[in-house]
């Protein structure tokens, strides 16, 4: 979590065009799990794979983009999307 905290933030966080950030239900559903608000974080910090997953091909889960996190660059990275 320190990594997370400290990594520089990238971008900002973008939800799917149809799942409007302005929704008080989404932003509540978001919020309501502690590894929601790690995936929150993620967005804004995380490398955007080459190719996105197959969740995020899917279209599935509340983010615009396919993110990967990974705190050493030197390190395999994660294989798992944070979406």
């Amino acid at each position: 979590m320190a990594q997370l905290n400290a990594a520089p933030r990238l971008r900002e966080q973008l939800l799917q065009p149809e799942k409007n950030s302005t929704d008080a239900r989404l932003k509540q559903l978001i919020r309501s799990r502690p590894s929601n608000i790690d995936f929150e974080k993620i967005q804004a910090v995380s490398r955007i794979p080459a190719q996105e997953c197959t969740c995020c091909q899917a279209g599935k889960g509340p983010w615009n983009i396919c993110v990967i996190f990974q705190p050493d660059p030197k390190a395999s990275p994660a294989t798992k999307c944070a979406k």
